[in-house]
């Protein structure tokens, strides 16, 4: 439940054990976990939802064509919008470097004394914005442990009817190729209650399991045809992953700045950075630090301030995702490695990003101290993608502009493992466009 932008009361269970994956010998763990249930991960989404810039569609060219998205952001812009509307934001709703406005349904304003920081960062080629936030404004209240969850807000609230039916306790383990058809003829799933397989029969198959899980369920789908997994005629599947390097910075100011909205200070300027190395760095208010605040009779301004930094980097196909079949999991399926660590080239990003923002403090008249620097293991931002990724190029990619499988065209899919590229914003906004846009395509195809 929350109201006046704070959380009031939220019952929700601990996360489960999260999972250490294998690297490159010598390299440091990869986090990631998993959860099965309605919703899947999205139970424990923080609910933060920007746009991706129109160049963050065209940045990697200047690197190779391997980094060349099918999609523009006018392809994605109704559907950022579409969901926009659904998802009921609360940001600022205006354009600043880097970060298109969106649409918000309740407007927030940068404090005084961001303002006066945005205007030096705007001589970088940066701003600072109010992060727009799903399910943040107003009086909400939802039947799951975060604003958002996809079960509760989309799924649940559908009319009943005899068209449409979710089975619970549901994991899909592969999909079935039919070489005489030519195509994917069934989805083969556990249920979790018997432990026994079940099988569904369709025309179309829309997948969208995570970055890490889709990808999985792919390559467990190796056949006569595709014996490197299912459409895998390039080598392509599971590879070039990429997560957000990751820092995190505590300071003490000699005085307060505000804290609410939560705010982003957005990437250095395309013109002055390296293609796919850049970082934003994103201020948070929780309610205990706005509580804590109103207690010192600061009001939403404290000396205590954190950032998280996100930052980009070329995807590599070296950078993948394998399987382990003589390491099964805990459901007795083939376990999971990560060939993905953080390079000295991802650290010095967060650092040059880390050092500029410091600056900017600074000049706008805010002394401050660093208490905490961290960059945290890879998978700790739990924004991996690219493992499915898109490409018009089967040798690039396995999925075309619309999501459909380059080999298997009856097959989508719809989740952040289609991304070409990682830039350095939380992709949740993203991965729900490009799904919305490969939705409305299939609808007007089964229609044709």
């Amino acid at each position: 439940m929350r109201g006046a932008g704070l959380t009031l009361a939220r019952k929700r269970r601990e996360l489960p054990p999260q999972s250490a994956w294998n690297v490159p010998p010598g390299g440091p763990s990869a986090a990631w976990f998993a959860e099965y249930s309605a919703g899947g991960l999205s139970n424990h989404w923080t609910g933060a939802v920007p746009r991706y810039a129109p160049s963050d569609f065209t940045e990697g060219e200047a690197l190779g064509p391997e980094f060349r998205w099918p999609v523009s952001y006018a392809d994605l812009e109704p559907h950022y919008a579409r969901i926009e509307e659904l998802l009921h934001i609360v940001g600022g709703g205006e354009d600043v470097p880097s970060m298109p406005a969106g649409h918000v349904s309740h407007k927030l304003h940068l404090p005084p004394d961001w303002q006066t920081i945005d205007g030096r960062a705007r001589k970088q080629g940066r701003g600072v914005a109010v992060l727009p936030l799903s399910y943040m404004g107003g009086a909400t209240a939802s039947a799951s442990g975060t604003p958002f969850n996809s079960y509760v807000r989309l799924l649940d609230g559908l009319p009943r009817t005899p068209r449409f039916e979710i089975r619970f306790r549901a994991r899909v383990i592969r999909l079935e190729w039919s070489g005489e058809k030519r195509r994917v003829t069934r989805a083969i799933y556990v249920d979790d209650a018997t432990g026994l397989e079940h099988a569904v029969e369709a025309d179309h198959f829309v997948l969208a399991a995570g970055p890490l899980f889709s990808a999985r369920i792919l390559l467990e789908s190796a056949c006569n045809d595709f014996a490197q997994g299912l459409g895998n005629v390039e080598g392509v599947l599971g590879a070039y992953l990429h997560d957000h390097p990751y820092g995190k910075l505590e300071l003490r100011t000699e005085q307060p700045l505000s804290i609410f909205p939560p705010l982003c200070v957005t990437r250095r300027a395309l013109a002055s950075s390296e293609p796919l190395r850049a970082a934003q760095a994103v201020l948070w208010s929780s309610t205990g630090a706005r509580v804590k605040s109103w207690a010192r009779l600061t009001f939403d301004r404290s000396s205590a301030i954190g950032f998280n930094f996100f930052g980009t980097h070329p995807p590599e196909k070296k950078h993948r995702l394998r399987l382990l079949p003589d390491e099964p999991d805990e459901k007795g399926r083939p376990g999971i490695a990560l060939d993905f660590a953080l390079d000295a080239p991802m650290v010095r990003t967060l650092e040059e990003t880390r050092d500029e923002l410091l600056g900017l403090i600074h000049e706008s008249g805010f002394k401050s101290q660093t208490l905490v620097w961290e960059v945290v293991p890879a998978g700790t931002s739990f924004h991996y993608g690219g493992t499915v990724r898109m490409h018009a190029e089967p040798r690039f990619g396995m999925l075309d502009g619309f999501n459909r499988l380059h080999a298997v065209p009856n097959v989508r899919v719809v989740d952040a493992s289609a991304f070409t590229t990682g830039p350095e914003k939380n992709p949740t906004l993203t991965a729900m466009a490009l799904a919305s846009r490969s939705a409305e395509e299939l609808a007007a195809s089964l229609r044709r």
